[in-house]
């Protein structure tokens, strides 16, 4: 500081250091939403909407073995049938609930046994 002195005036001089700083203001963003009737065609504007297409993910076929059903008989003691079927050319004796290699057995009558595999039912006549 200095300061110098001639009768009435005084001169004082800082050295003074200012700093400034900078206000960023961040900018407001907005959309306008344009959805008002016009006054030309007396309709309320409809914005288009563009749909997805979905495509429909196709199941793959499923494959079943092959699969004959022989016949039918029944144990001395019990009112259940058990069915006789072939499968992949392996005969095999099933009853009603039965799974053999993924394939369940749903009923069985006289001609016909109904059989589920992955999800699938299908219905097989006697040979």
């Amino acid at each position: 500081m200095n300061a110098v002195s001639d009768g009435e005036e005084l001169l004082v001089s800082n050295n003074v250091v200012v700093e400034k700083t900078a206000i960023i203001q961040k900018a407001e963003t907005f959309t306008i939403k344009a959805n008002y009737r016009d006054p030309f065609l007396d309709k309320v504007f409809k914005s288009r909407v563009v749909k997805k297409v979905v495509k429909a993910v196709k199941k793959q076929p499923v494959i079943w073995p092959k699969i004959e059903f022989k016949g039918v008989f029944k144990k001395p003691n019990s009112s259940d049938l058990l069915g006789i079927i072939s499968l992949n050319d392996k005969e095999e004796i099933a009853q009603k609930g039965a799974t053999i290699d993924e394939v369940k057995i749903i009923s069985i009558n006289q001609n016909e046994i109904k059989i589920n595999f992955k999800g699938e039912s299908k219905k097989f006549l006697k040979q």
